[in-house]
């Protein structure tokens, strides 16, 4: 009697929405911080880089949507094209309409992996877009004239391996810590 009600708890607490966050990983080490939003559009949030660890997102992968419940619910993750990049690079953003997205924006596809590589947080989860078919990397980049100067999260069409050293961001859930909204 109590089986199917423990596997049906078990099942909402995969689902329920975590602090979302950023590993990092080189030659060095590793680290983890924290992801800030940052206004794009008038519909939608670039992700950026946060100068302090201070957990401000909470989100969940849901039926291939990366959705944010915290602080701005219901807002979903798409890769918008930088224009004029080599290699090819995709934005993170998170929006709450379609309409206005430039042509190339990718909609969907986000997963979570069991890939441990380059993370060493028992607690964290990487996220991962299909777009690529696993070929490319999240890094960051500096825009200083179209974000006051804010490192945004791209997606590269640039492998993991640098110089044979693994090196690379990554999009996390951290199942231990949420953002308190």
């Amino acid at each position: 009697m109590f089986a199917p009600a423990l596997a049906l708890l078990s099942g909402l607490t995969l689902a329920s929405a975590t602090g979302l966050r950023s590993a990092f990983t080189s030659e060095y080490g590793q680290e983890q911080g924290d992801w800030l939003l940052h206004q794009a559009t008038p519909s939608g949030f670039v992700l950026g880089g946060a100068a302090t660890d201070q957990l401000t997102i909470s989100a969940k992968v849901e039926n291939g949507e990366l959705v944010m419940t915290c602080p701005y619910q219901g807002y979903q993750a798409v890769l918008v094209a930088v224009p004029d990049s080599d290699p090819v690079a995709y934005e993170v953003q998170f929006v709450n309409s379609f309409s206005d997205l430039p042509a190339r924006t990718i909609f969907g596809g986000w997963s979570l992996s069991d890939d441990r590589t380059g993370i060493s947080n028992e607690n964290f989860t990487k996220v991962v877009n299909a777009f690529g078919e696993g070929k490319g990397r999240w890094d960051v980049d500096l825009h200083s004239e179209k974000y006051d100067g804010l490192n945004t999260l791209e997606w590269v069409n640039t492998s993991y391996y640098d110089h044979g050293v693994y090196h690379g961001w990554f999009i996390v859930l951290d199942s231990a810590n949420d953002a308190s909204c």
